[in-house]
């Protein structure tokens, strides 16, 4: 189980992955989903995250908007940060951290590359559009081991 407390406060809970608080239900949906496959595999290990993140950006029934706020919520929950969507503990920031690292690493896999630029062209876009900020960033790039995301950056 992991601990998710409301973004503005509200204590914290344990219980299915009901992340969000508000926006897009869609976008909700896949933050959930995201966060609840951090429960599994080893602590440090990010790649159910990863392939998660790579389902959803293949998604087509999702719009680039929704696509980019969900990028964005994984980023900030990554970083520590509170969002619409609440905030996680640190087992699962940590997750989400290892596997945007592993996006950025060239981990294994056909889509790789494309997945590479999805992600980075929508952190990109929250940074445009004020959804992320410099304390966002800080947060991902900040921790040891963190190479894979600043690539995400560059």
């Amino acid at each position: 189980m992991y601990a998710v407390a409301e973004a503005g406060g509200g204590g914290s809970v344990s219980a299915a992955p009901q992340v969000c608080t508000s926006g897009d239900p869609a976008v909700r949906e896949a933050v959930e989903q995201t966060v609840a496959v951090t429960e599994f595999g080893q602590p440090g290990d990010g790649a159910a995250v990863a392939n998660m993140i790579s389902e959803t950006m293949a998604r087509t029934d999702l719009t680039q908007a929704q696509k980019d706020e969900y990028i964005a919520a994984i980023v900030q929950m990554a970083g520590g940060q509170s969002t619409a969507c609440g905030s996680v503990d640190e087992r699962t920031a940590e997750k989400l951290r290892q596997g945007l690292n592993d996006i950025g690493t060239a981990w294994t896999g056909p889509a790789t590359p494309e997945l590479r630029e999805q992600v980075t062209a929508s952190i990109a876009r929250g940074v445009a559009d004020g959804r992320l900020d410099a304390d966002d960033l800080y947060g991902i790039v900040s921790p040891p081991g963190s190479a894979g995301v600043r690539q995400l950056l560059t």
